[in-house]
């Protein structure tokens, strides 16, 4: 069965695609099956996949090595309850990533009880914080449904990501973290991988991530992957803002 992870939030503008198409071209690197379930009516990785493709096309019509492939498939609008066919594809990939709605909460919590790691991107603004008590009250509502079929269940893998900080503004990012720390850490699990804004990771318009080009902010993207498969464990909510060595493996 594929590992799951679903990507949610509660509102758009997180980054939410970049930060799926950046772990699926970084699980392609290491020769897994990946899969990117794409939920959004915008389609941002529905896009992101046809570009990928076309780009592979070019690479070898020229003689280059190519990228590795990243499945993609759309969501069936007129399928609500998605659970059934992603566990179905599951037979099929090694890792699948979904691709949430933004500002559905129906969606976060039907794709949150059949994943191994929620992630939700988060930055330092006062929209995405003023989200945190319905995420969490997401999260808790799809812990409840599985205690009724299992008594035993002791909780769902959901962090928070840290996402888009700006290293010159330290002090609002160490602010934030102690806010988190003593409001929510009974509630929520914080990533020990920070995504710094960077030019380069969100530049996807040829269908290659960061990943792809060894460019600065791929560490991050890598780091993040080993977290959620296992290799690197996540943090508290604490202050983890650490220096990260740029560049891949």
């Amino acid at each position: 069965m594929a590992f799951i992870i679903s990507i949610s939030s509660t509102k758009g503008g997180v980054g939410k695609s970049t930060t799926a198409e950046n772990l699926a071209a970084e699980g392609a690197r290491r020769g897994y099956r990946v899969l990117i379930y794409d939920m959004d009516r915008q389609g941002t990785s529905t896009k992101f996949g046809v570009r990928r493709n076309e780009l592979i096309e070019k690479m070898l019509e020229s003689g280059k090595k190519p990228i590795p492939e990243i499945t993609q498939i759309t969501r069936n609008p007129g399928e609500e309850d998605v659970r059934r066919t992603i566990n179905t594809l599951s037979n099929s990939f090694d890792i699948i990533i979904i691709d949430n709605k933004a500002d559905s909460d129906a969606d976060f919590q039907r794709t949150a009880v059949i994943s191994d790691i929620i992630l939700t991107p988060l930055s330092v603004s006062h929209k995405d914080i003023e989200q945190i008590p319905r995420i969490v009250k997401i999260i808790q509502t799809a812990e409840e449904t599985l205690r009724l079929n299992d008594p035993d269940f002791i909780g769902l893998d959901h962090r928070l990501v840290m996402n888009r900080l700006k290293k010159v503004s330290k002090k609002r990012n160490s602010e934030v973290i102690s806010f988190l720390k003593e409001g929510y850490s009974e509630f929520v699990s914080l990533s020990s991988v920070i995504i710094y804004e960077t030019t380069s990771y969100v530049e996807t318009e040829e269908g290659a991530t960061v990943i792809d080009r060894k460019a600065k902010g791929a560490a991050s993207f890598q780091m993040l992957f080993d977290e959620c498969i296992g290799k690197r464990k996540p943090s508290m909510i604490r202050d983890c803002f650490v220096d990260q060595t740029e560049g891949v493996e």
